[in-house]
């Protein structure tokens, strides 16, 4: 125990470790076997990680004959760490029988620690074994400081306590870091095994891709040296070209002399032949590509027989010029094929459109459009026709060509604007009755129409007479097609001028709405006769008690919104029922007429006279000055006192009564109405009581 605290004390552990970095260095050697026969290089590997730890075992750091330390645990650790399950049972149990076999104090201990070490190393590698070729190297000298915490710990398990312990007290500063620096080393040649076996797994998979690849592909490939001699050939070439032979070599060399890609005949087949230049085993070779073309050639020849018989015009578009026309784009152009032929795509488009359709066809190419293209062509003889195009897109000789469909559209075009243009006329038609529709006078109804056919026909002009006696239907004046007589039954005519002359179509527009602006009038005119039915008295042509309640409830509103009062007369003709009797009831009818002339003249045009009852009229005095009730009524007796005047045959005698409404009073329009009633009815009393005194 004196060679404890000797300076050597770790000289035997370095010669350890010198021994185990070396002997782990031949583990490259059986490294390529693992790609071919994995469980025979994990038996190999596994007897040489055994072996290594045993001549670990053979240059140990010596304490006493049973007791004795070396790095036995670190190339038990690694092995399993890199190789798995296999190698670290062998490994593993070949250290420990040797172990076992020398014997000692230390057995239980060393065994421990190989043990723990492989399981150690098992377990590592469950978490990095994908990336052990790009581990960093500080992760190795992590990994060894656990197997020297190993290491240690299973020092203090040789007995006695007395002898394990101080070990630990003297190894651990030599240990802790010879062990990673060891694992380090010998980690670093496995990490560069481990790399340089995936570039090797990566170069035969790349090679075994390249060769499916190439043996599946449909494309022939043939390699030829500079002297012309065979070195590879797939499939696919054997069956274009049948057994590779000198003379079939020659001919492709012949064809690519001068270009890299040609077509060449060999038997009945047509095959387009590229060639390259690469390096094949250090020598400097040509590869062929062959690609049988024959079928695509047919399609090609078949392509363009259809396109020159199509009863449609048909060119095709490379590199933005005609490449090729068929016969009927000759007829729709008016140009030979001869000066079609390498011109622009668009010189026949007109010029402002021409931007237009090149963006269109670029998205019916890419798919992003259906539909036709409408444009406008110059012909030869400058004529300007409307044609539809239609663009797809093709491969012709191994370019990507444009395929375009030209079609003349100009009849269908015309014919879709007169329908537009017909349309058209008939949504203003519509609008235009709406309008009619809407209209409550007559002047505006016959204005309504005249200017509404100026607009639907684009007339010259359309002026109006008032008529009783016009046509009974539409009529052209003198046999001219530019002028027409337009009746509106019962109103007037219609003097129509037109700037071309008028169809049937426009003829029978002109009668529609004749027809439509008359009922319009005669609607108006009808409605007038019924509001003035309803809201007048027949006899006086007074407003009558349904206007009263209206107007009373409108300027009610009006009179509270303004703070203006409202003044009430309510008028009763004395004795009428004994003028009815002795004169007679026309008599009286003429009587009332009288009164109503009498009461509408002795008032103000704003103020409203009502025939209230059957001899009772009331009279509405809106906003009305101070004292304008009373002005109202002496104006009344003064109109009164005059009618007397001229004897007539039924003298007049009227009681009157009169009241104020004021929006801000306490009393109601009602109340105020039933006052003015009241004071009516005690004049009326009045006059009987001075009539009997007479």
């Amino acid at each position: 125990m004196t060679l404890l605290g000797g300076g050597f004390l770790h000289f035997p552990l370095l010669i350890n470790a010198a021994l185990l970095v070396a002997l782990s260095s031949l583990h490259h050697v059986i490294v390529p076997l693992k790609l071919k026969n994995e469980p025979l290089y994990n038996i190999i590997s596994g007897i040489l990680f055994g072996l290594i730890s045993i001549i670990c075992m053979l240059f140990p750091l010596s304490f006493s004959p049973g007791i004795f330390v070396d790095l036995r645990e670190v190339v038990i650790a690694l092995g399993s760490l890199c190789c798995g399950v296999t190698v670290a049972a062998i490994a593993s149990s070949m250290s420990c029988l040797y172990r076992i076999w020398m014997g000692g104090a230390g057995t239980i201990g060393d065994i421990t620690a190989i043990l723990a070490c492989a399981a150690l190393g098992l377990m590592y590698r469950k978490t990095v074994a994908p990336n052990l070729a790009t581990l960093n190297p500080l992760w190795f000298c992590g990994f060894g400081i656990v197997i020297t915490a190993i290491k240690l710990t299973t020092l203090l398990l040789t007995p006695p306590w007395s002898t394990g312990f101080p070990l630990v007290l003297t190894l651990w500063k030599s240990l802790i870091w010879l062990v990673p620096l060891a694992t380090l080393a010998t980690g670093l040649l496995i990490k560069v095994e481990e790399q340089r076996l995936n570039v090797q797994r990566e170069l035969e998979q790349r090679e075994s891709n390249i060769r499916i690849l190439t043996d599946s592909l449909s494309n022939g490939i043939l390699v030829v040296d500079q002297m012309g001699n065979f070195l590879f050939c797939n499939p696919a070439a054997r069956k274009l070209l049948g057994p590779p032979s000198e003379i079939t070599i020659k001919k492709l060399f012949n064809a690519t002399k001068r270009t890299n890609t040609a077509e060449l005949s060999i038997g009945q087949k047509i095959l387009e032949v590229q060639t390259s230049k690469t390096v094949w085993d250090n020598k400097n070779c040509f590869v062929f590509t062959i690609i049988d073309i024959s079928e695509r050639k047919k399609a090609e020849q078949l392509f363009l027989s259809l396109v020159e018989n199509s009863p449609s015009a048909i060119y095709i578009v490379k590199s933005g010029r005609l490449f090729f026309v068929n016969k009927m784009m000759e007829n729709l152009t008016g140009y030979s094929r001869a000066e079609l032929i390498g011109t622009d795509s668009q010189f026949m488009v007109v010029p402002e459109e021409r931007e237009f359709v090149k963006q269109e066809v670029i998205k019916m190419l890419k798919g992003l459009r259906s539909t036709p293209i409408e444009l406008r062509a110059r012909r030869k003889n400058g004529e300007v026709r409307w044609c539809a195009l239609m663009a797809s897109s093709a491969v012709l000789e191994r370019e990507r060509v444009a395929v375009i469909n030209f079609m003349d559209i100009t009849d269908k075009k015309k014919l879709e604007v007169a329908l537009n243009e017909s349309r058209n006329r008939l949504e203003k038609l519509n609008e235009l009755i709406y309008h009619l529709a809407t209209l409550e006078d007559e002047g505006e109804v016959i204005e309504g129409t005249r200017q509404g056919l100026i607009t639907i026909l684009d007339l010259s002009s359309c002026d109006f007479s008032p008529s009783d006696e016009a046509p009974a239907y539409v009529r052209f004046k003198k046999k001219d097609p530019f002028n027409v007589l337009v009746p509106l039954q019962g109103i007037g005519i219609l003097h129509i001028r037109s700037r071309q002359p008028l169809i049937e179509e426009k003829l029978r527009i002109l009668e529609v709405v004749a027809n439509y602006a008359s009922m319009m009038v005669h609607r108006i005119r009808l409605k007038k006769e019924l509001e003035q039915m309803a809201l007048h008295d027949p006899l006086t042509g007074l407003y009558n008690r349904h206007y009263l309640f209206a107007l009373l409830e409108q300027e009610e509103k009006r009179a509270r919104r303004y703070g203006h009062p409202i003044g009430l007369l309510m008028v009763d003709v004395d004795d009428m029922k004994a003028i009815n009797d002795k004169k007679g009831h026309l008599v009286g009818d003429r009587v009332l007429k009288e009164v109503a002339a009498l009461l509408k003249s002795s008032v103000r045009e704003s103020d409203i006279v009502v025939r209230y009852g059957g001899d009772e009229f009331l009279i509405v005095l809106l906003e009305p000055n101070d004292n304008g009730v009373e002005k109202a009524k002496e104006r009344i007796e003064e109109k009164v006192e005059e009618y007397n005047a001229t004897a007539p045959e039924v003298p007049l005698s009227l009681s009157i009564g009169g009241a104020y409404w004021n929006p801000h009073g306490e009393i109601t329009l009602d109340q105020a109405l039933s006052e003015a009633d009241r004071k009516m009815y005690l004049e009326k009393t009045s006059h009987r009581k001075r009539s009997l005194k007479n």
